[in-house]
Order: structure tokens, then sequence, then C-alpha cells
């Protein structure tokens, strides 16, 4: 069984309009069981997956955006988790990025060979653990002006990308 994790780019209906987001594309041969939920942090992430068993299981994480603060840091501040009041916290917050980068080398060591980290997201250029898709997928990314969404931010050349890279690597340890 594969199970996705991460934000809003691995969510499993989030606006998808059309059945052939990355991860629709890998229901049609795996089973998938989704711990994603869009919004969360790394540290988020981090804890939806810690207890899950490895040997039993691949691992397809989209890790978040560095700046994006856990969860429960949010609701216990800005309990109507207004957008834009989270962003002001955040910038005021500067050691979200370390917790992030943190919680994602966590989140390797834990699924270890049996995982793929990738994100779309700047910031993990340096990280050799992480494929990092940012400038590959920015063009096909609405949250960088691509109005063609199909769901999960992306559109379908973008879907087409993040599905290759994961079966890549799903083909590589089954």
């Amino acid at each position: 069984m594969i199970i996705i994790a991460g934000d809003s780019f691995s969510a499993k209906d989030y606006e998808v309009t059309q059945n052939t987001t990355w991860h629709h594309l890998l229901s049609k041969n795996y089973n998938i069981k989704y711990v994603s939920k869009r919004g969360t942090s790394n540290v988020d992430i981090w804890a939806s997956i810690k207890d899950i068993k490895v040997k039993d299981h691949i691992f397809v994480v989209s890790l978040s955006h560095l700046n994006r603060a856990p969860e429960k840091v949010l609701k216990a501040i800005n309990p109507d988790c207004d957008y834009e009041i989270n962003n002001k916290i955040v910038e005021e917050m500067t050691e979200i990025p370390r917790m992030n980068f943190l919680a994602a080398k966590k989140i390797k060591k834990h699924v270890e060979d049996r995982g793929i980290l990738w994100t779309p997201f700047f910031g993990y250029e340096d990280e050799d653990y992480v494929v990092d898709l940012s400038v590959t997928l920015a063009k096909h990314n609405e949250m960088w002006g691509n109005e063609n969404q199909i769901g999960n931010h992306l559109d379908q050349i973008g879907h087409t990308i993040v599905h290759d890279k994961i079966r890549e690597f799903i083909n590589g340890i089954s």
C-alpha cells in the first residue's frame, strides 16, 4: 500500500476537477491511503506518518512550504485560522523554517529507502534527500500564475511530471 502524505499538493480531493491528478493516476495501479491534509507544515506531516510501519508501505510525501507553521501553533494563536493573520504570525516566527527542515529530515529517516520526498516549493534546492520540483513545476502551478489547474494547484502537465517521478521511484523499489 502507498501512503500519500503532505499538504494540499497531495490532499485527496483538494479542488480536483478531473480524475487525472498524479495521485488518481497512481490509484489505478496501487492501493492508496491518504494522510495528507491541506495547509499542513512538515511538522504536521511528520506527525501523520510517524506511527505507520515502514516495511509494510511505500511513502509518497509532498513537503510543505518552509515558512508554514504547525497547525496546533496557528490554532492556539489564531483560532479562526484567518489566512492573512496566519501569514503575519509566521513572518514573525523565525524558527519555523528550521523546524520544518528538522521535520523533513525526521520524515526521511523514518521512511528511509521506502519513501520519496518531493516538493513544489523553493527552499529545498540543497537537500539531496528531496526531489525538488520547484523550478520544473513553476509554470504548471497556479500559485505562480497558471490558471489551468485541475486540482492540487497543478495543471495536467504538472500532474504528469509528478506522477512520472513517483512511478519511477516505485518501480525502482518494487
